[in-house]
């Protein structure tokens, strides 16, 4: 998660990094063994309430609150 959320936080763009961050993230996550992430169970890229969800839990991981992005991402 720390990984994805590292990617999203050098955004250089103003909507974010969400058509190469959940890529590669699943990139670093089958590396290392572990499950890919849900991503709510929809995509990221459409506006919509999984997309919302996401970006509300994004603030509090800035200040290493992972706990609701870590729930949004849930295998």
């Amino acid at each position: 998660m720390r990984f994805h959320h590292r990617l999203v936080w050098i955004a250089p763009s103003p909507k974010g990094n969400g058509r190469h961050t959940p890529p590669a993230t699943g990139v670093r996550l089958k590396a290392i063994g572990q499950p890919r992430f849900s991503w709510g169970q929809d995509k990221l890229v459409d506006a919509g309430q999984i997309r919302q969800r996401y970006v509300e839990a994004l603030p509090a991981a800035y200040n290493h609150d992972f706990a609701d992005l870590i729930d949004f991402v849930k295998p």
